[in-house]
């Protein structure tokens, strides 16, 4: 019997082996993108990191797990430690040579080792206690693999945040020192337990099943079971998942015959590992889904993400509580039992994370949620699966039947996430629409002040009939001339997102996605609202001031053509005013002739009557004559004076047409000078206008800022409800996710209700392991 102090240097040098191992299965996740930008290859070459690891980790597991039966447990323990340091130093070194394909060099030496510490650890812990404690040692393997397994990423974060992005090296670099120091102690604490009878080594199966493995988890990682009818016929996926089944027939064909097969099919025809291993692929579906309640946890509480390290450590904590108790019960109750309450607490946490917790968001249902998913897997994720294995294995196979147990379980984990992160995926792709018919329109238009106070103007233009003649119609329309605006791409329904915006909305958490919609915003108003496009605008209010203009310039022609004339006019009256003048000095002569005239005739009728009385008396034909030329002179003189009184007449007639040409010409004047005032009416109205549009040209620039101020500022208001329907949309995706969970644990207890537990053993032997195993699960 071992002494207590060497039992216990054994279980250190194994469960630190087993931590250092599923720690790392998650530290490089967090680092990925930083590693990837430092070596310089895309994110699809990037992934291949974490892809290469998974299928050289599962490849390894069957294979590692038959050799430590044959060669022995210590034996390829130290060689998987090796391989794992070695693995670990080579990935180092590639952020020194910046070398992708050495870094993946080193991630499959690195995977190798992996692959062979669990199967052995678990085996050496499991198959070193008797049956009746078996139980309790194996709670300790599977609670030192699940709190490793659950905190790997924020250890990851962690050692970046210590080291900084330069340094993730460090990330792999921290298993050199603890790979180092196992081996050494190893060397002389562990003891190498191998099958007594060796048979030939199974290369041909080793090699088909290997190649089956790669098949298939390759298939596995590139299938997307939420477009599986497209992603099934990728070259990436129905080549691989093909070849896969038409190298099952040949496996069996080689493993019915082969002295010492690689993969023992026997397992496959008991009933109680069928069963054992089918609620393996249930359980690391399952326990992927566990993975996720971090995440939950931020959406559900609004921090931001990264920040539920605390979350993570507390389902790990759980989980932690979780394994050694299920590792007591096992001995008390049997693998069975115990299953199925593990399988009741994820069915149970499942249901209240998908109607409780996401319903009534805060610490109490997320702490209750941790508690039952937490316990969960410290029930479910190693301790009873691994006994029930070893209870149905001989001893001299426990490494290889718990190698096909983790292959199976692995496969469950592989199909995990592609279907988990599809829900979240699906609730995204939903999320985004939702969001973008929340947020209110962009502004259509400019808001413009001289906008609106143009158009009472435009409308006095369109109603003046003669500025018609003279303006083209098109200039009068400001909306048209503003209508740039409308081709702004935020107002395009389907118009094509930049890249970075969708990286930013995937990548976004409820913490940053007002942010988000806000540099959304930002970014497509900054796009769309280009310099071409505000002279495009300005161009069009341009060309109305034009337009104004050259109105403007046709009044003032018009205005000087019609002073003009009515100068002309004006001297034409003054003429006309003169010519009266001038005829009134010529009718006072021609009166004055009449008048002279008047006298001679009467003087000279006074004479005639003179002689006429004279020759009464004296019939002297001298005074006859004279009387006679006296009536012809009267005559003629009356002649005269009738041709002075028709000039006279005509002079008057002369003024009396001056005078009402005079009129016409002060109404000429007069209509003239209304004329020069609606000109200059017309005028004033356009300089206004033009003036306005000058406003309206030179407010653009600015309108486009504060519209989209304006516009931001409204998002920002809207915070709180776009974090709500962030909220409540991804949380129909973790809805579904723990819905599948909880089927996927109803599944499992439904299972196990086929399997038979092998009667238990009690024994009061091995007091000191158990005692001591005891101290180390406090």
């Amino acid at each position: 019997m071992k002494t207590k102090k060497k039992t216990s240097w054994i279980l250190v040098l194994y469960l630190l082996g087993l931590f250092m191992g599923a720690l790392d299965t998650g530290i490089v996740t967090p680092a990925r993108s930083v590693i990837q930008t430092q070596l310089g290859v895309s994110e699809s070459i990037g992934i291949w990191m974490i892809t290469i690891f998974t299928l050289a980790y599962a490849a390894s597991i069957p294979i590692t797990g038959k050799l430590a039966d044959r060669y022995g447990s210590k034996v390829m323990y130290m060689v998987s430690i090796v391989l794992f340091g070695t693995g670990s130093l080579i990935c180092a070194l590639a952020s020194t040579t910046d070398s992708f394909a050495i870094l993946l060099f080193g991630r499959v030496i690195q995977a190798f080792g992996g692959g062979g510490i669990m199967p052995i650890v678990t085996a050496q812990i499991g198959t070193s206690f008797p049956p009746e404690k078996r139980g309790m040692a194996l709670g300790l393997v599977g609670g030192v693999y699940g709190i490793a397994n659950i905190l790997g990423s924020s250890a990851g974060s962690a050692i970046l945040g210590i080291a900084g992005n330069q340094g993730w090296s460090w990330l792999f670099l921290i298993n050199v020192p603890i790979s180092i120091f196992i081996v050494i102690a190893g060397i002389f604490t562990l003891e190498n337990h191998r099958a007594e009878v060796v048979k030939k080594m199974d290369i041909t199966g080793t090699v088909v099943l290997t190649s089956m493995i790669l098949s298939l988890m390759y298939g596995l990682t590139k299938l997307k079971f939420f477009d599986f009818a497209n992603s099934i016929q990728s070259i990436d996926v129905y080549p691989y998942l093909l070849l896969f089944l038409a190298l099952v027939p040949v496996l069996v064909f080689i493993e019915k015959r082969a002295a010492d097969p690689i993969l023992n099919l026997s397992y496959f025809a008991d009933k109680n590992m069928v069963i054992t291993y089918i609620t393996g692929i249930l359980v690391g579906i399952a326990m992927m889904g566990m993975i996720f309640v971090p995440q939950f946890a931020e959406n559900a509480l609004k921090i931001k993400t990264g920040s539920g390290g605390y979350f993570v450590t507390l389902l790990g904590v759980f989980a932690g509580i979780g394994a050694p108790l299920s590792g007591k019960f096992v001995d008390k109750y049997g693998a069975k039992i115990v299953l199925m309450a593990g399988f009741s607490f994820n069915l149970a946490g499942g249901l209240f994370l998908a109607f409780v917790a996401t319903s009534y968001m805060n610490i109490w249902t997320v702490f209750i949620a941790l508690f039952f998913m937490g316990l969960g897997m410290g029930f479910t994720m190693g301790t009873p699966l691994n006994y029930m294995v070893l209870n149905a294995v001989p001893k001299s196979e426990s490494n290889s039947a718990l190698a096909t147990l983790s292959l199976i379980r692995s496969i469950g984990t592989i199909i995990s996430p592609a279907i988990m992160i599809g829900f979240l995926a699906a609730a995204g792709s939903n999320l985004q629409p939702e969001l973008m018919n929340q947020l209110p329109q962009p502004p259509s238009q400019l808001v413009i002040r001289q906008v609106d106070e143009i158009k009472p103007l435009l409308e006095q233009i369109k109603k003046d009939p003669e500025l018609m003649k003279r303006i083209d119609p098109a200039m009068l329309d400001i909306d048209k001339q503003m209508a740039g605006t409308n081709s702004s791409t935020m107002n395009k329904k389907g118009a094509p997102i930049p890249q970075n915006l969708v990286d930013a909305f995937k990548k976004a958490d409820v913490t940053t996605i007002p942010t988000v919609i806000v540099n959304f915003a930002d970014e497509m108003y900054s796009s769309s609202v280009t310099p071409e496009l505000i002279a495009q605008i300005q161009g069009g209010i341009q060309n109305g001031i034009d337009g104004m203009n050259t109105g403007i310039t046709e009044m003032d022609k018009a205005s000087v053509s019609l002073t003009d004339q009515k100068t002309a006019l004006h001297a034409k009256e003054l003429a006309l005013q003169k010519n009266i003048k001038d005829l009134d000095a010529a009718k006072i002569g021609i009166q004055n002739g009449i008048n002279g005239t008047q006298k001679g005739i009467d003087g000279m009728n006074q004479a005639l009557k003179g002689l006429q009385s004279a020759l009464k008396f004296t019939p002297n034909p001298g005074l006859k004559a004279q009387a006679n030329a006296m009536s012809a002179k009267i005559a003629s003189t009356k002649i005269q004076k009738n041709a002075l009184l028709q000039r006279y007449n005509d002079i008057v007639k002369a003024q009396t047409g001056m005078v009402e040409a005079i009129k016409g010409i002060q109404s000429g004047q007069t209509g003239m000078q209304d004329g020069i005032t609606a000109i200059a009416a017309r005028k004033d109205l356009l300089t206004k206008t033009s003036n306005k549009m000058v406003e309206i040209r030179d407010a653009i620039p600015g309108a486009f800022k504060d519209s989209k101020q304006s516009y931001l500022n409204a998002l920002k208001d809207l915070s709180p409800s776009i974090q709500s329907t962030f909220q409540s949309g991804l949380n129909k995706g973790f809805t579904q996710m723990y819905l599948l969970v909880a089927l996927l644990s109803g599944l499992g207890i439904i299972v196990l209700a086929f399997y038979k537990d092998p009667k238990r053993i009690v024994s009061d032997s091995d007091l000191i392991e158990e005692s001591l195993l005891s101290e180390i699960a406090k």
